[in-house]
Parts: structure tokens; C-alpha cells; sequence
């Protein structure tokens, strides 16, 4: 290992080793220190230790600080990501700028057996499937009663199913969004 050489400006009148090479605190010879420069070294070392203990305090409570206020924005910005969504969305169904076929769609994924169901559709939307169905655009869905029903808001449908009932509607989906991100720990 090659010796540290260190070149100061001037003579040095006093050197004391704080640590050795092992990183443990070296014992210092108090012959070269007076009573005065002990009792200041000392005190010195309490003011710093008073001082990491106060800083190790301060960053604990900011990174408490940090955690607490990320989890109510995130909530917040998921909240205002779902209600974003939302006025796209009614903006998109008020323009009829949407295609029920692929909500239907979505709707029978989840199914085998796809025979004996009814879908409930707003009366809108029912006219579209009908005409769709008419020149023969959608042959998967013959065989399928589909039904137009006030109470089925635009680009939603609820099929009727001998296993049970399965509704698509956006508020409910929107709902299920926002409960999923604003899940906490």
C-alpha cells in the first residue's frame, strides 16, 4: 500500500488521531491535550451527537410526512382519474361516438354456454343491434333475444343468463375502478 503524503502550507503544531486504519477510535494520549482541549473535544462530541439525534428525528418525520400525504394524493389523483374518465366517457355516449357491439361483446366473454340469454339494451341501442343484425353484420350474435328496455341507460346492457345476471354499467365499472386505486395498504 502506498503511504498517504499530505502537504500542508505550513508547520503543524499539534495532530491528534481520531481513528485508525480499522475505523475504531484510536486512543489518544492525553499528555498533548490540556485539560481546556479535552473538555472542548468533549463537548464538541455531545453537540454532534445532539445534533445527528435531532437530524435522525427531523427525517423520520418527514419520511412519515412524505408516506402520509402521498397516500391521500394518490387517493385524490385516482379519484380525479376515474371522474376524468367519467366525463369522457358521457361526453363519448352523448356524441354516440361509441359501439354497443363490443360492450355486448365484453359482456359474453365470460361465458360458455352462450344460448339463452336475453339482452337488455336502451332502445337506442337496440335499433343499432337490429340493423346490424339485418345485413347480417354480427352473426355471432343469432341466437341471442335482444330486448329494449327504458331503464338501460346508452352503452350499457345487463344480459339475462339461466346461470344469473351480468350488468355492464359504466357507473358501476367506474366505481369498481375507483375502489381498486384508492385501495391502501
Amino acid at each position: 500500500m502506498k503511504p498517504l503524503v499530505l502537504n500542508f502550507g505550513k508547520r503543524i503544531e499539534k495532530a491528534l488521531v481520531v481513528s485508525n486504519a480499522s475505523g475504531k477510535t484510536a486512543s489518544v494520549n492525553n499528555s498533548a491535550m490540556t485539560a481546556a482541549e479535552q473538555d472542548d473535544l468533549e463537548q464538541q462530541k455531545n453537540e454532534l451527537n445532539q445534533l445527528c439525534k435531532a437530524l435522525t428525528s427531523v427525517v423520520e418525520t418527514l419520511d412519515k410526512y412524505l408516506d402520509k400525504t402521498f397516500a391521500e394524493y394518490s387517493r385524490d389523483i385516482a379519484r380525479l382519474s376515474v371522474e376524468i374518465a367519467r366525463k369522457v366517457l358521457e361526453q363519448r355516449v352523448r356524441d354516440n361516438d361509441y359501439e354497443i357491439e363490443s360492450i355486448i361483446h365484453q359482456a359474453l366473454d365470460g361465458l360458455t354456454v352462450k344460448q339463452d340469454i336475453v339482452v337488455r339494451l336502451n332502445p337506442q341501442d337496440h335499433q343499432r343491434i337490429e340493423q346490424l343484425l339485418k345485413s347480417s353484420q354480427l352473426p355471432e350474435f343469432h341466437g341471442l333475444a335482444f330486448v329494449p328496455d327504458e331503464n338501460i341507460q346508452p352503452a350499457e346492457c345487463v344480459l339475462q343468463t339461466p346461470q344469473g345476471t351480468i350488468e355492464l354499467l359504466i357507473d358501476e365499472k367506474l366505481q369498481r375502478i375507483t375502489e381498486a386505486l384508492t385501495k391502501t395498504e
